[in-house]
């Protein structure tokens, strides 16, 4: 389809040119294209009007339609290029596969481990939380006893302590020792 903001003549060359091309043999088109490629590249080195940015534009559109010819007639040419190319997008494509399938495969698992984290911080906060409670209440119950049994806390140790003794005038005394009976067997 040729574009409609062209001017008349060169529609017309364009139809032209693209009737011709429909029946041509596809050898004969990519001579056909660096011709036309040289006829730009003449017209960017002869024409003294073209701004420098223009010339630029010139040659690189050139430079880019023989590159991109070049590639084609190569493919068109070298068939086991082509099939060479093939197997190897294939064969990208199945690691591709695989790597998706590892990269979904890892997602599930952070996810499972995010998940697990948050459970674990939830039950530390909920721990600590009736940690604190506990703490409180403990704290209420010592201030609701007795001053006197804040005092002396309940002996924790076997044998009576050293000023219970005194206390009673026992402590120039020995306390009675047990012995243990020894049995032959």
């Amino acid at each position: 389809m040729v574009p409609a903001n062209l001017s008349h003549s060169r529609r017309l060359a364009e139809k032209a040119a693209t009737e011709e091309f429909k029946n041509a043999p596809s050898a004969s088109l990519p001579s056909e294209v660096f011709d036309a490629i040289n006829s730009i590249n003449l017209v960017a080195d002869k024409s003294t009007n073209l701004k420098g940015e223009h010339r630029g534009l010139l040659n690189k559109g050139a430079a880019r339609i023989k590159a991109a010819v070049t590639a084609l007639v190569e493919r068109y040419e070298a068939p086991e290029v082509d099939l060479t190319r093939d197997v190897e997008m294939e064969s990208l494509r199945e690691r591709l596969t695989v790597q998706e399938k590892e990269m979904e495969t890892l997602r599930r698992e952070r996810a499972q481990i995010e998940q697990a984290r948050h459970e674990e911080r939830t039950q530390n906060e909920s721990l600590q939380k009736e940690l604190r409670e506990l703490r409180s209440e403990i704290e209420r119950l010592k201030s609701q006893r007795a001053p006197e049994e804040r005092v002396h806390p309940p002996s924790t140790s076997r044998s009576r302590p050293a000023f219970d003794r005194e206390a009673r005038g026992l402590s120039h005394r020995r306390l009675p020792h047990r012995r243990r009976s020894r049995t032959k067997i």
